[in-house]
């Protein structure tokens, strides 16, 4: 429940929320990326669901206002064929750039990271 349109108090007048919507979360882990760590590019992997897409492009659109720069985004499905895992590692390993926000579900974001470190 991390939409931001769930954030509309006319259409949702008693939804109540306690973690941030991604709008915040998107913003807060760019302000780290940028102004914490001091990293100026960054590759996003997501996956295509609901959560980590709509997660990825907050992300993207606060990178852009904070002066991030997305080298590389990709999107994998969350039952995703070894192609595509194989075109989200392939992303990172012929970038220069080093920094990877992923937004995924722990199993997708699991098949990544193994994927990776074969």
């Amino acid at each position: 429940a991390t939409s931001p349109s769930l954030s509309n108090y006319i259409e949702y007048p008693t939804f109540f929320r306690t973690p941030p919507s991604d709008a915040y979360q998107g913003m807060a882990s760019a302000d780290v990326i940028k102004n914490v760590f001091g990293w100026d590019n960054v590759i996003v992997i997501s996956a295509t669901d609901a959560y980590s897409a709509a997660g990825a492009a907050a992300f993207e659109l606060s990178a852009l206002n904070a002066e991030l720069t997305v080298t590389q985004s990709k999107q994998v499905n969350e039952l995703p064929s070894y192609s595509s895992l194989t075109a989200a590692v392939n992303a990172i390993s012929g970038s220069s750039t080093r920094i990877v926000f992923m937004m995924a579900q722990a199993f997708t974001a699991g098949l990544i990271m193994r994927e990776a470190y074969a």
